[in-house]
């Protein structure tokens, strides 16, 4: 069975989160609180500014959209960003059948 080139991609980011996830295990890293310098909000947050979506910096409940209460604008929780990661991994195992 020959290696696709894209299943190594993704065997190689999945080892590279695993390292990452582990090393901030073992420096106890984990309890800074705050997401909104995590690497993959900071990319949502830069692609959702493109299609003119602002997004907020706490989660609203189980929402994934959530209002401003200033302006009334719809803004995008981390949680439409946690789904979308959900959902991304399914088509990755998807695609691996």
């Amino acid at each position: 069975v020959p290696i696709q080139p894209v299943m190594l991609f993704f065997a190689m980011f999945l080892f590279y989160a695993a390292y990452k996830a582990w090393m901030e295990w073992m420096h106890e890293e984990l309890d800074s609180g705050d997401l909104s310098d995590l690497p993959v909000l900071v990319a949502s947050k830069k692609v959702l500014d493109g299609f003119g979506i602002g997004m907020t910096k706490n989660y609203d409940g189980d929402k994934f959209w959530s209002r401003d209460p200033k302006t009334g604008k719809k803004l995008a929780t981390p949680m439409l960003v946690v789904l979308a990661c959900v959902e991304l991994s399914d088509v990755v195992f998807a695609v691996d059948r």
